[in-house]
């Protein structure tokens, strides 16, 4: 196994960061998928957790009044803009079965759920430093978290079930430890603060398991909130963190323009390099006005611009040493247009490469454009 990545110490370790609320947008602004069809009424009111495509949910009471295009973690979609009335008017979940209530996850965590498996890992792990929804998370809802692992293992009858953490997550590990006794089926596994645990097979090795279906903290509670409360998810914790900025997450509304979140939170990024879901593996954007808040986004970082420039490969071998799928960087980097698919798809996307690199080479970029030419 090739080397993993000492990270730098968790905030979580030397005290909490601040949970704040932004929970009244005037505006929120729900993605839609292609070839959408609205359900609206005729006068385009909607509830807050009302239908508005087969697989759109409105995250406010409110009425529709335009199509907008929005950024998303994954790239530009069209949007349903529904304007807020502050009445919060609940759609009522019509009593369904677990089955039927599966619509209402998102379509990957649906999935996994629907997979069969003795083991059952919830991984607190968040292998990105400078990122805090998992632990804020669990700070704040642990009783609720394992009592959705209770609730899972009832549906399923796991052989195994684990809370995989790392050992840097002081407070969360004795909130766990006082808890777990009730649940004496579940195992707390500590992992060394390293990463990228989660995108190798070091998770499997340390318990000594081939497979497994692998929960975090956003999934697990979007279960509890769907199945077990039957309600739909129209909130989300967000991380805030980077250079000369004071750590906190707010928990926000789905759907909120992420400008609107930095104003109310005091937070300016002028002369910074913007990171979606953190600094390592995450997305680097340029600006944030269209930017909306999406299930998928959980963390913003902000690093100061630093005078790195680009420079030539100096063949120290880092980018080799320390990728966990044991391929070259540098090949793909000096070869991308003609190697092979076969071993552009052994990578990761963890981007230690890039992290490690003392060149300040964009390798990351180097093996998406490999893809891209689809050799």
């Amino acid at each position: 196994m090739r080397k993993l990545m000492k990270l730098e110490t968790n905030i979580m370790t030397i005290g909490t960061p601040k949970l704040k609320n932004y929970l009244s947008p005037d505006y929120v602004y729900v993605p839609l998928e292609e070839n959408f069809k609205l359900n609206l009424k005729e006068n385009k009111k909607v509830l807050k957790g009302d239908f508005i495509t087969d697989a759109s949910v409105s995250y406010v009471s409110g009425s529709a009044c335009g199509i907008k295009k929005c950024l998303t973690v994954n790239g530009i979609k069209s949007c349903l803009v529904i304007e807020n009335d502050f009445k919060e008017q609940n759609k009522k979940i019509k009593k369904m079965s677990n089955e039927e209530m599966l619509k209402y996850l998102r379509t990957d965590l649906s999935k996994k759920l629907q997979k069969k498996s003795t083991n059952l890992i919830f991984s607190i792990i968040e292998d990105e430093p400078l990122v805090y929804t998992y632990s804020m998370l669990v700070n704040n809802h642990f009783q609720d978290l394992l009592d959705t692992i209770d609730y899972l293992n009832d549906l399923e009858k796991f052989k195994n079930i684990y809370i995989v953490i790392k050992d840097n997550e002081k407070k969360n590990i004795e909130n766990l430890i006082s808890t777990l006794g009730i649940f004496p089926y579940i195992k707390l596994v500590t992992v060394p603060n390293v990463y990228p645990i989660l995108n190798t097979d070091y998770l499997y090795n340390i318990l000594n398991i081939k497979e497994g279906i692998i929960l975090n903290p956003e999934e697990v509670y979007e279960i509890n909130n769907v199945l077990r409360c039957k309600k739909n998810v129209t909130e989300k914790y967000l991380s805030i963190s980077g250079t000369d900025i004071k750590s906190c997450v707010i928990n926000v509304k789905l759907g909120t323009k992420v400008s609107e979140i930095l104003r109310f939170a005091k937070i300016k990024n002028n002369d910074c390099d913007i990171f979606l879901n953190g600094c390592i593996s995450g997305n680097k954007v340029t600006q944030l006005d269209e930017l909306i808040v999406t299930k998928d986004l959980r963390a913003l970082v902000f690093n100061k611009k630093e005078e790195e420039k680009t420079a030539k490969c100096i063949s120290c071998g880092l980018c080799k040493a320390y990728c966990p799928a044991e391929i070259n960087p540098k090949y793909i980097y000096e070869n991308s247009k003609i190697v092979s698919k076969k071993y552009l798809d052994k990578c990761l996307k963890c981007g230690l490469c890039n992290y490690v690199c003392p060149s300040y080479i964009n390798l990351k970029a180097a093996i998406e454009v490999g893809e891209l030419n689809d050799n």
